[in-house]
């Protein structure tokens, strides 16, 4: 940095330690750029990629008999093994 001469060591460190701040700043902007370009892309892609999606809905019209808790069938297959 120009005209730094005449500053002392804590003048000096602060200076750095606000460097340091400016660089984790420029950093975490870029982090921020970078993830909504990703987030970007990854939508992108996803909206793309779900046309391909081709989706067959079939559909059974039948009727469960459930058991009652008292049939002998109710807990097949966990039911007690025969000896």
């Amino acid at each position: 940095m120009k005209g730094n001469a005449n500053l002392d060591f804590q003048d000096k460190r602060d200076l750095a330690q606000i460097q340091t701040w400016i660089d984790e700043i420029k950093m975490q902007k870029y982090r921020r750029l970078y993830f909504l370009a990703f987030k970007k892309y990854f939508a992108d892609q996803v909206t793309y990629r779900m046309q391909d999606i081709t989706v067959e809905l079939v559909v059974y019209d039948e009727i469960e008999n459930f058991k009652k808790a008292s049939d002998p069938q109710f807990n097949y297959p966990y039911e007690s093994r025969r000896q």
